[in-house]
């Protein structure tokens, strides 16, 4: 048997190495206790609704903001790609299945389970940044990192299904709707943020005053449009002009609804009922004019008092579809962390200095 020996036993006696082991072990544990209570008190700053967060390990405070914003943002990306990819194939399923043309009611609920998802998700990769108390820049850049993977990603499974010639007039067309649905959507958040006290904020361990929307935040986004759409005016857009106005009248409603819902659920004051008759109305208005515009263009007339009974049953799913979706971006952001703040409770600092 070997026996293992301390090297410096033959110049300490057996006390001072008892004495020097025994400090060795205390200091160990203590930093060991030390690393805990430090850790204990990283997760005692987080909120019991934000149970994606307690199961994430963080090394300092500013770790905590830094992953409840990265991961929050993430999980919204994440869903609009999904959905944006989704449709694609989608499609092509549903035209194999499907012979011929349905019916008003079954083609109205195959385009709303289509098209909902991804518009709603869409709003909520739009409107969360830009209803956030940062940079209008930051804002901009961090809505476009999150809508771009999912409109490529669109464009190049529709590409891999219908072939790249064929798409070459639908990119130029959906890219130039999209735009108009992100300005319309950018300019109620900014507008909300601008008239009332309430902004979105990520998980914040220090309590610091929060940016204010001033004139200057209006202005950059008047700007941004501006050369957007002279952009589209270098392509023929005609063809294109009542989707374009459709979507621009759908990203108002849709903002609506995403700010209503933030409202209601991420607040840390106690609920009101008039977020919630706001988010469930506006929903209801956007599917009721979603299934009327289809059904003009579908007849090439304008939809009469008869017609309402027939668009009932598809607005009402159709309301269904957009609450649901909403409800889980909402949920995700919640586990993440984020809320909805009174600016004047907690500070407010001009965006100029």
């Amino acid at each position: 048997m070997i026996e293992l020996r301390n090297p410096f036993s033959a110049l300490l006696g057996p006390d001072d190495v008892y004495q020097t082991w025994r400090i060795t072990v205390n200091e160990s544990v203590e930093k060991r206790l030390s690393s805990l209570e430090y850790e204990k008190s990283l997760y005692e700053q987080l909120p019991e609704s934000a149970t994606f967060l307690w199961r994430r390990s963080f090394r300092n405070p500013r770790s905590i903001s830094r992953q409840s914003f990265y991961w929050g943002l993430g999980g919204l990306c994440t869903a609009f790609v999904v959905a944006a990819i989704a449709m694609p194939i989608e499609i092509e399923i549903l035209e194999t299945i499907i012979d011929g043309r349905p019916g008003y009611t079954t083609e109205m609920i195959l385009y709303q389970t289509l098209l909902f998802p991804p518009i709603v998700c869409f709003a909520f990769a739009t409107v969360t940044p830009m209803f956030w108390f940062g940079p209008l820049y930051l804002r901009f850049a961090a809505s476009m990192a999150m809508l771009v993977p999912g409109v490529v990603g669109f464009f190049l499974l529709l590409a891999l299904i219908q072939g790249i010639h064929d798409i070459n007039g639908e990119v130029t067309d959906v890219t130039s709707v999209l735009f108009v649905y992100f300005i319309a959507i950018s300019s109620v958040a900014i507008a909300v943020q601008f008239w009332t006290p309430w902004t979105l904020t990520h998980l914040r361990t220090q309590e610091e005053a929060l940016t204010q929307t001033n004139l200057s935040s209006m202005i950059q986004l008047t700007m941004f449009a501006a050369l957007g759409f002279a952009l589209i005016r270098l392509v023929d857009s005609s063809d294109i002009l009542n989707g374009m106005i459709f979507f621009g009248a759908l990203g108002l409603l849709m903002s609506l609804v995403c700010i209503s819902v933030l409202r209601n659920f991420l607040v840390t004051t106690p609920r009101t009922k008039m977020s919630r008759v706001v988010a469930i109305s506006t929903a209801g208005g956007i599917s009721f004019v979603f299934n009327a515009f289809m059904l003009y263009m579908s007849r090439g007339s304008i939809v009469t008092f008869d017609d309402v009974v027939l668009i009932v049953f598809p607005a009402l799913y159709g309301v269904m579809i957009v609450l649901v979706v909403a409800a889980v971006c909402v949920k995700w952001l919640r586990v993440c962390g984020w809320s909805c703040v009174n600016r004047r409770q907690v500070g407010l600092v001009n965006a100029a200095e």
